[in-house]
């Protein structure tokens, strides 16, 4: 299990995966579902979200997921809202920069190249945010 899924922790309040990599991996498979979906200019629309959740009245949880905006039957359900990181706590700056950084790094990153390789395929990206999150 180890070799195919890379979950690291967050400062101990939580767990993370490396975003490019989930990316590149659900773009392949959009890709190998819908081939003729593509955009002309071979763009894929990622939109990223971030909120908190009350698990029990003294348990909170920040979540950070993302979705292919292409997807469109799927970016409604569960199934189309991928998972990027989580961690214990509440909402506030100082938390979000402590245990989001490596995420917040691998997203502006993708933000500044505008593409990602996939299979030996440039694909652009355009990003769009919802939650209520701010990515720095």
């Amino acid at each position: 299990m180890n070799d195919i899924c890379h979950i690291s922790s967050i400062s101990g309040q939580g767990a993370q995966m490396p975003f490019r990599e989930l990316l590149e991996q659900r773009i392949r498979e959009h890709v190998y579902r819908y081939p003729n979906a593509q955009c002309e200019s071979n763009c894929v629309k990622v939109k990223l979200s971030g909120d908190g959740a009350k698990m029990t009245r003294s348990s909170n949880f920040i979540l950070i997921s993302f979705a292919l905006l292409d997807s469109s039957e799927d970016v409604m359900s569960a199934k189309g809202n991928h998972k990027i990181a989580a961690a214990r706590g509440s909402e506030n700056y100082l938390m979000l920069k402590t245990c989001f950084k490596d995420v917040f790094l691998d997203v502006n990153n993708l933000v500044k190249e505008k593409k990602i390789e996939v299979d030996g395929k440039t694909i652009n990206l355009d990003f769009f945010l919802g939650g209520i999150i701010n990515f720095f």
